[in-house]
């Protein structure tokens, strides 16, 4: 069983995306401040809007639905927990990515 194959349709493999596929979303960063290491930002080379998980709210969350955001976690759980709350709350602009930073890790530092 590999766990780093989409399970749900909101759920989005680096390994099949492209510079320009990323480029079509708002990249969100979920961890926390002690996280951040700004891997994201160096190796994607992309804009990445920081928003941790711990202060996030998602009964009013800061989103725009004329955009689409690819969430960020460290391995995907949280990211894809997240977003799967978020869709069941109408939100179907928001996508996890799945195996979250380690898989960007994995792509860029092969």
């Amino acid at each position: 069983m590999d766990n780093l194959l989409p399970q749900q349709p909101w759920e989005l493999d680096i390994l099949e995306m492209s510079t320009s596929d990323l480029a079509k979303y708002e990249i969100v960063d979920l961890r926390d401040d002690g996280e951040q290491l700004n891997i994201l930002r160096s190796l994607l080379r992309l804009d990445i809007h920081k928003m941790p998980l711990a202060t996030f709210d998602e009964e009013n969350p800061p989103l725009d639905k004329q955009k689409r955001y690819l969430f960020v976690s460290q391995e995907g759980a949280h990211s894809a927990r997240l977003v799967s709350s978020l869709r069941h709350k109408g939100y179907d602009n928001v996508y996890s990515l799945v195996g979250g930073v380690e898989a960007v890790r994995r792509k860029f530092i092969a």
